[in-house]
């Protein structure tokens, strides 16, 4: 019951400085002064109001410290985002350079291996030929 009556209360405040706020804006007022009547608020109700904004300023203020606190976690995790992105990319290029080099170094197999051939195709024409040739002593590339 005290509940419904100050917020009945309060309405009617409210309500009052809005109608007031209306009628200056209306005739084009820049500022409005609002006089509310006096109000009796019962002593224990006066506590209970001062409690009850005593735990909203607090609730309040851990609301702020909580926003604070997500504000600073989400910077830090972006932060984290655009080094690991960075990481990324690092080793993008560096999978990238080894991937050229692989594929360089299977183009020179490969033309080793067409060398190697060239060689053995030669050696046995002129073995066919009749040609005595010695056989080498060493593989090309053998240490």
């Amino acid at each position: 019951m005290k509940q419904l009556r100050i917020t009945l209360i309060a309405i009617l405040g409210f309500g009052i400085f809005l109608w007031q706020a209306l009628h200056a804006y209306v005739i084009g007022l820049s500022t409005v002064e609002v006089t509310t009547p006096t109000i009796t608020v019962p002593l224990n109700t006066r506590n209970e109001l001062k409690e009850n904004n005593g735990k909203a300023f607090e609730l309040n203020k851990d609301l702020t410290d909580s926003v604070e606190r997500s504000t600073s976690l989400n910077r830090e995790a972006s932060e984290r985002i655009d080094r690991a992105q960075e990481y990324q990319r690092q080793a993008i290029t560096r999978i990238d350079e080894s991937a050229k080099r692989i594929d360089e170094a299977a183009r020179i197999l490969e033309r080793n291996a067409e060398l190697i051939e060239q060689v053995e195709q030669r050696h046995q024409t002129q073995s066919a030929n009749g040609k005595t040739t010695t056989p080498p002593t060493k593989h090309v590339g053998a240490d």
